[in-house]
């Protein structure tokens, strides 16, 4: 699943931890593809319940099944705070090479929205990581920033990439990866090359969905996640 952006003042707390009740009741693999807090910032002073108690959902879910974790742009430093939460963990990208499968978040894959790229770069590095935890108004500093990125950019924000989806599918569907799942735009869209597929996925926020995968027939499918249910 995808782009949850999980906020108390957005509402959406319980139907999200509802979702992982539901959830749990299986055994396979989960991999969250980033956005799943609408803001996080990975240390404990920033940190709040609903953070943790989806990290102690990731630990205990962690000793029966496989979970994976890409940070998106809502997240910072999240990985490098709490990789033991998780199975996999990324900053940007999961490769499962057994699968044939890459996991991405995609905030990196339109790579003319140079404005977002230095502002990525700047927003995820050491210093800007020290710089948050030092000061006392870090937590707000970021708030601000990201308000003001919002407003800026909105050519770019405001549509579906397709060249860059179609260029980014055809740089890395090489044959060993068969399948690029992305998050980040909020919008179904598909790209086909030769028999390999890149899928974006829905949000889950505006949709409620949640993608399953079947590896042994390299089906992917995206359904209300109220609709799951355990092979």
């Amino acid at each position: 699943m995808t782009d949850a952006h999980v906020a108390p003042q957005l509402g959406n707390v319980e139907p999200f931890f509802a979702m992982l009740d539901h959830l749990a009741k299986s055994d396979e693999d989960l991999v969250f593809m980033g956005d799943i807090f609408d803001l996080w910032i990975g240390h404990a002073r920033y940190e709040g319940a609903e953070h943790r108690r989806f990290l102690a959902w990731c630990r205990d879910q962690k000793q029966r099944r496989r979970i994976g974790f890409v940070e998106g742009n809502h997240e910072f430093y999240v990985v490098r705070r709490h990789r033991e939460c998780f199975t996999w963990s990324d900053e940007a990208a999961l490769a499962r090479r057994d699968l044939g499968l890459l996991i991405v978040h995609g905030d990196l894959i339109n790579r003319a929205d140079t404005q977002y790229l230095r502002w990525r770069k700047l927003s995820k590095s050491w210093g800007m990581r020290w710089f948050i935890r030092l000061l006392p108004f870090g937590g707000r500093l970021v708030q601000r920033l990201k308000k003001n990125l919002k407003n800026t950019n909105k050519e770019f924000r405001l549509g579906l990439p397709k060249e860059a989806l179609a260029a980014y599918a055809d740089e890395q569907l090489d044959g060993k990866v068969r399948r690029i799942v992305v998050g980040h735009f909020h919008a179904a869209h598909r790209v086909q090359v030769g028999e390999g597929v890149l899928d974006v996925l829905p949000d889950w926020y505006a949709t409620g969905q949640i993608a399953v995968f079947r590896p042994e027939e390299q089906v992917l499918k995206t359904i209300p996640w109220s609709e799951y249910a355990a092979p």
